[in-house]
């Protein structure tokens, strides 16, 4: 079931990992010392990759589903995206 708004406003850090998920590999990953970070989980060349996408609240549910669909496009283009991002900043874009 996708997370929402609501959910994302009441989630506290319980001293132990967290992970709420929402959907298409998006998750919401809640340590111990309860700094939420948005995550991807993807697949490239046969490996299960994950990216950090940011900190909640700082990117909104909605800003890291668009991320979201956007490392999905370039998985579809047969790009890693991961190794896009490391491109983008050594490039200092």
């Amino acid at each position: 079931m996708p997370l929402t708004d609501a959910q994302l406003r009441t989630l506290k850090a319980n001293g132990q990992r967290q992970r709420h998920y929402d959907t298409g590999g998006l998750y919401l990953e809640v340590p111990p010392s309860g700094n939420p970070r948005w995550r991807v989980k993807y697949h490239y060349a046969g490996k299960e990759q994950c990216l950090s996408l940011g900190v909640y609240p700082t990117i909104s549910l909605k800003q890291a589903r668009t991320q979201r669909d956007d490392l999905k496009r370039q998985l579809a283009q047969d790009i890693d995206p991961s190794l896009a991002r490391q491109a983008t900043r050594s490039t200092g874009r």
